[in-house]
């Protein structure tokens, strides 16, 4: 084939041109392994972390409370008590406030989103309470709301 490009006096090299395309494809090959391993990698870290959430779930469950005895063993016994006595509590107040404060982001987003008349505004101000009992959740929903709103058609 380069007999004939001389032949037809064209300036084309394909021995040049051949490494060209060799080195592009090696170039890609490279990447795309990179890439393959990263999330093969990344899967499997995932399922791990999943597992042994698991794991350390169920262990909390059926042996909290020596897990606890044991933690609380290590300080004076006056402060034992005192924290025996004050977790549960804390606790409750605690989960109390989150869903106090869930209950209260959902019906203002659902009144502020009914007042804008805003599509399936009852969904959205739900959804956007109920995601606030997780960190993050409640910011994470309204920035997504947000871009579904802002994306759709209102003609």
């Amino acid at each position: 084939m380069e007999d004939w490009a001389i032949a037809q006096q064209l300036p084309v090299d394909i021995s040049t041109t051949f490494n060209q395309i060799v080195a592009r494809f090696t170039t890609s090959l490279r990447s795309f392994t990179s890439q393959a391993f990263s999330i093969v990698f990344g899967a499997i870290g995932s399922v791990v972390n999943i597992f042994l959430t698991l794991v350390f779930t169920i262990f909390l469950v059926l042996r909290g409370e020596s897990l606890w005895s044991g933690i609380l063993g290590w300080l004076p016994s006056r402060w034992n008590d005192q924290i025996r006595q004050a977790l549960p509590l804390n606790f409750e107040r605690y989960i109390a406030g989150q869903a106090t404060m869930s209950a209260i982001i959902s019906l203002v987003q659902t009144t502020a989103l009914l007042i804008l008349r805003i599509p399936l505004a009852q969904l959205f101000g739900v959804g956007i309470g109920v995601a606030s009992l997780i960190p993050f959740g409640g910011t994470t929903t309204i920035l997504v709301v947000s871009l579904l709103l802002a994306l759709q058609n209102f003609g």
